[in-house]
């Protein structure tokens, strides 16, 4: 099993690293007449930013206790859409 890496932010129990993505399976590709889906965030206030979109991963940290799920984009024009470099 993987080493936990840090404490959840939420109820304070250890994460373990994951990989995130969006994935479509061949039923959804047939519902939705090869529809996609993006992960999508935004600031309060602000406008919804792509933040993940079909068929692309990134790192990530998931706490079994409470459930909560930290992602880092690793894909460069996720990084510069939320002027993580800067």
């Amino acid at each position: 099993m993987t080493q936990p890496q840090h404490k959840c932010p939420h109820c304070g129990d250890l994460m373990l690293p994951i990989e995130a993505g969006l994935n479509r399976s061949l039923t959804n590709v047939l519902v939705t007449g090869f529809g996609s889906s993006e992960l999508q965030i935004r600031y309060e206030g602000g406008k919804w930013m792509d933040f993940m979109e079909p068929d692309r991963t990134a790192r990530g940290s998931y706490c079994t206790e409470c459930g909560c799920l930290l992602i880092a984009p690793s894909i460069q024009k996720h990084r510069d859409a939320l002027d993580l470099d800067n």
